[in-house]
């Protein structure tokens, strides 16, 4: 789906202009960061490239998922949104770290503006937009199942 890459790319430049700190927070294993949240870290991402993969062939390769056409628009709907939840998140919390640990040398403190003021963990929920948003649009009830099963 070059629309995930194009978005990745864009969130990526920005982040970059804006904040240097969190790209670096948010690439590679932290020396304080838990061996069970490495494992789980490394465990999604193994899922998430099944999920990926799973998706194409069970829609496009094998036509193993027939789904109605307005599915498709409500996926690229719910995929979209997933986009701005992420940015905003992104925009907003500038310790949105892909490890479970407190960045007491980046002086973290809690967020409760943006997203944060309607939800706890606005990246996950952004993630099951993600995955809910990405099956629909290739039209695969297993990317769907799969999606909330991660």
């Amino acid at each position: 789906m070059i629309s995930t890459y194009i978005f990745g790319i864009v969130l990526f430049i920005w982040v970059l202009r804006h904040d240097p700190g969190l790209l670096e927070e948010r690439t590679g294993f932290k020396s304080d960061q838990p061996t069970w949240d490495k494992v789980f870290t490394v465990l999604g991402l193994i899922f998430f490239g099944i999920w990926w993969i799973s998706m194409p062939l069970n829609a496009v390769r094998f036509h193993l998922s027939q789904m109605w056409t307005w599915l498709h628009l409500v996926g690229a709907i719910v995929l979209l949104s997933s986009f701005y939840l992420t940015y905003l998140t992104f925009r907003e919390n500038l310790y949105l770290s892909s490890a479970v640990r407190i960045q007491k040398e980046r002086g973290q403190t809690v967020v409760s503006t943006g997203p944060y003021r309607y939800i706890s963990h606005p990246m996950h929920s952004s993630a099951i937009l993600f995955f809910v948003g990405s099956a629909l649009l290739l039209g695969s009830w297993t990317g769907v199942l799969l999606g909330f099963l991660l």
